[in-house]
């Protein structure tokens, strides 16, 4: 480079080089970032070394942030207040969803704690219906990107990995061996599977073992024993580490050591079941193959019988299996009425499968047909819901919801635009509302839905309107719940044309007494409109406040309401929304609801 008279560089070089510099710095940062993104990935322990290698410090990305939020169960009866579970659905048993796509870690997917770009990626809404989540994938240990588990957890649904030894490779049959062949070693990796789950924050293992024991004789009988040996082990190293901790054994390894799928529990794979937390069988039970059945099962079982998960495969990968792909809820209907629990594997059919579209543009609706069927949420027919009843949202308080689905066009902040742009991610589905297009009484020609249109918070909010110019209110259960002393409420909405009014409905414990319907108005109104008919059993009373509070900002009018001596120690069983029009409604009329909280 050339200078002046001065010795120094020309002002003009000395601004292409400061330009200069500054495309190489980003170019340096660009790269760096890249780099970083990849360190920061969710990566699986591909063998037994791996896992022994592994140390808790390592990458703590994969650390989950949700602890596992308490849940009801769907017989609990003062959830039953608004929307009872239809006389078809069961509420004793529980349902495990076991996530099988694409081998797992992708990086448009969940292979990213930060998420993707991608805002058409696979994520779960319907946590409602599931009790525990797995996460697959062919990998030796496969813990759960901590997206799915923040998910689950926030949800009240337990988060599982799997531990994998499959194939009759040399890594495989080595693994096996070193496994089964040292009492000391066998625990120390039953130790570390649980400090695994410890530090990433997931609740236990799948175990599945689809290697045959190698050896004759004694040497395979001992392995079969090293292997229950190593289940209970596991078990009981997870019980450390979680209340919550879950162990499950698939239905592969018999007596024998070989790999024979039963499809039942049985005399053959009852050692391995003794030692875990419970089993989900193989696939075959299902006509016209018929090879094991439900109802063996829960004979074998006993009084464990709900720890026994009759399973579909909903890929359909075997030819002749009648209940996978939309007829998957059939299974749930034989394995719930022979009185066990009910499995689902590789649900992302409904994104990838037969007749999935290659954009994924037909994604929801399929899952909502796979889940809720027809006839709509309330007496759903033809999917996983008729036979499987909700579960109430988390009970403990404070809980919120931003009606997140995982995924917009934008990021908002406080109903502000954050940034523009594409995105998704497994871990910010929030907990969602039980019914979602559910009308008790008023206009039928309302709608309400999820949609990336405006958010407060997040990505999506819910939105209720009329076809049309709306002419009397609608009345919308939302979510089914099971809270105890509620003091306030909080919610925030964006009325175009549209007032909303929250509805809780509430009872006694005991469940004596009338029932109470406390609606929450909009700020500058003294009642709901006339006629309204709140489609509550039994004897009920109802009663309006107003807010203690409202603000508006950036077009949402955020409202606080002190319900603590309204409620007087009842248990606030269903949540509603209550919609009417305004004066100067059109048929562009809406509400949308971008937030909710209780404390």
């Amino acid at each position: 480079m050339g200078l002046d008279d001065a010795g120094t560089m020309p002002a003009g070089r000395r601004g292409a080089a400061w330009l200069w510099l500054g495309v190489l710095l980003l170019v340096a940062l660009t790269a760096t970032g890249a780099r970083a993104a990849e360190r920061n990935a969710t990566v699986p322990l591909s063998n037994l070394k791996a896992l022994s290698d592994w140390r808790p410090s390592d990458a703590p990305w994969n650390a989950a942030r949700q602890a596992l939020r308490p849940r009801r169960a769907a017989s609990y009866p003062l959830a039953d207040l608004w929307v009872p579970p239809s006389p078809r659905q069961d509420v004793r048993s529980g349902v495990i969803a076991m996530h099988d796509m694409d081998d797992g870690y992708n990086a448009d997917q969940d292979k990213y704690p930060s998420g993707t770009s991608n805002k058409n990626l696979y994520r779960f809404t319907y946590w409602q219906y599931i009790d525990t989540f797995i996460y697959f994938s062919h990998a030796r240990v496969s813990y759960p990107p901590p997206g799915w588990t923040d998910s689950a957890h926030r949800n009240g649904v337990k988060s599982l990995g799997t531990f994998n030894i499959e194939g009759m490779t040399t890594e495989s049959l080595r693994d096996v061996r070193d496994l089964l062949d040292s009492p000391s070693r066998r625990r120390s990796y039953a130790k570390k599977l649980a400090q695994v789950a410890r530090a990433y924050g997931f609740d236990g293992y799948l175990v599945n073992i689809e290697t045959p024991l190698p050896g004759e004789g004694e040497a395979v009988r001992r392995r079969v024993q090293s292997l229950a040996k190593f289940v209970r082990e596991l078990r009981r190293e997870m019980r450390k580490v979680t209340t919550a901790a879950t162990v499950i054994w698939y239905d592969s390894i018999t007596l024998s050591g070989d790999v024979d799928y039963q499809n039942e529990l049985n005399r053959q794979n009852e050692l391995f079941f003794d030692a875990a937390d419970a089993i989900t069988v193989n696939y075959d039970w299902s006509p016209p193959l018929q090879d094991g059945s439900p109802e063996h099962s829960a004979k074998v079982a006993g009084q464990r019988a709900r720890d026994v998960f009759s399973s579909v495969d909903v890929f359909c990968r075997e030819s002749g299996r009648k209940y996978c792909g939309f007829q998957s809820y059939l299974g749930a209907r034989a394995a719930l009425r022979a009185g066990t629990s009910f499995g689902l594997f590789a649900q992302a059919w409904t994104y990838e499968g037969d007749g999935a579209k290659p954009d994924h543009s037909n994604f929801a609706a399929r899952d909502r047909h796979f889940w809720t069927g027809t006839d709509g949420e309330v007496r759903p027919v033809g999917g996983v819901a008729e036979f499987v009843a909700a579960r109430p949202v988390p009970s403990a308080l404070p809980f919120s919801t931003r009606f997140d689905q995982g995924f917009g066009d934008a990021i908002y902040r406080r109903g502000a635009v954050l940034k523009r742009g594409s995105w998704g991610n497994v871990g910010d589905v929030d907990v969602l509302p039980t019914w979602r297009d559910v009308a008790l009484a008023g206009d039928p020609s309302y709608r309400s839905e999820l949609t990336t249109e405006a958010a407060f918070e997040g990505g999506s909010s819910l939105r209720v309107r009329s076809k049309g110019t709306p002419r009397s209110y609608t009345l919308r259960p939302l979510f089914r719940t099971a809270f105890k002393g509620v003091g306030r409420v909080t919610t925030t909405v964006r009325e175009s044309g549209l007032a909303a009014a929250t509805v809780l409905v509430a009872a006694r414990p005991d469940a004596d007494g009338p029932r109470l319907v406390v609606v929450l108005l909009p700020p500058g109104t003294d009642r709901s409109p006339p006629g309204v008919r709140y489609e509550v059993a039994g004897e009920t009373t109802v009663i309006h406040l107003k807010p203690v509070t409202s603000r508006t900002e950036n077009g949402w009018s955020t409202r606080a309401y002190d319900v603590s001596a309204s409620l007087d120690g009842r248990t606030v069983g269903a949540i509603g929304v209550l919609a009417y029009p305004k004066l100067d409604a059109d048929a562009s009329a809406s509400v949308l609801i971008g937030e909710l909280g209780l404390r």
